[in-house]
């Protein structure tokens, strides 16, 4: 099964990267929001650019290191900074279908998602173990994830579920990281005279993810960075965890540090 999920994977890999890139094309000019677009250069899309090279994005609200032939947008309207949702920004290579987004909202929103409101009337968290156990952590995460996405989904509902890559959850006070990985477009349905039930596999997005619950215990701010599973496995894991490990969130000067 592995094996024939893999191939499946493999030759369906320049079509779905095609899709993922109309997908994310569509939404950016579906906006009606005015953006900065630093877009990668031909030579980048063949991969001819050297991916140690790193920019800093260094925002009024955070810090962030990503390879310099990765394209990156900050929407704005009217010189005011502005969010489409919760993303703050995004960055990615077109070619690849390789994005990373940068997110802020409030503890609540997850205190809602968690049925835990009444647990937290004044929508704080003094740390991330108020909220619970670490795997409890990981499925908010996840399914905040995949309802974000299903919101966002133009043109139809597209099956998708999220898990935890076992061995990769950390969660400290403050922090939680983990690797997600989402199969996307995975279906059951029944073919032939007997209505025999067969899985259509569609395909795996891996993503490494880093939540920060900021000192006032009222706000969260999230990176995510996120590939197709071949490209993960292809070396662009490594990538996409140096973007996350590099994100930290710019702090008032009399707040306390981060742990």
């Amino acid at each position: 099964n592995t094996h024939s999920s893999s191939t499946n994977l493999n030759t369906h890999s320049s079509s779905t990267i095609r899709l993922h890139r109309r997908f994310f094309i569509g939404g950016v000019i579906g906006s009606g929001i005015n953006v900065f677009i630093k877009s990668p250069s031909v030579a980048a899309e063949k991969d001819s650019v050297d991916r140690s090279s790193l920019k800093t994005f260094d925002d009024s609200l955070f810090e962030l290191k990503y390879p310099s032939d990765f394209f990156s947008i900050r929407r704005t309207i009217g010189g005011d900074i502005s969010r489409r949702g919760n993303v703050l920004f995004t960055a990615g290579r077109l070619g690849s279908a390789e994005i990373v987004t940068v997110e802020k909202f409030d503890v609540s929103e997850l205190l809602v998602q968690a049925d835990a409101t009444s647990f937290f009337p004044d929508g704080t968290l003094g740390s991330w173990s108020d909220l619970g156990k670490p795997e409890a952590l990981a499925q908010y995460i996840c399914e905040r994830r995949d309802n974000e996405a299903k919101m966002a989904a133009k043109g139809g509902d597209i099956p998708r579920a999220s898990s935890v890559v076992p061995g990769t959850l950390k969660v400290s006070k403050d922090t939680i990281q983990a690797d997600i990985e989402t199969l996307i477009g995975s279906t059951e349905m029944r073919v032939g005279e007997g209505g025999n039930r067969v899985q259509n596999i569609g395909v795996s997005r891996l993503q490494a993810t880093k939540y920060i619950l900021l000192p006032d215990g009222k706000t969260i701010m999230a990176c995510w960075g996120s590939v197709l599973s071949d490209l993960w496995d292809a070396g662009e894991n490594e990538v996409l965890h140096n973007i996350v490990n590099s994100f930290q969130p710019k702090l008032p000067p009399s707040s306390p540090a981060l742990l």
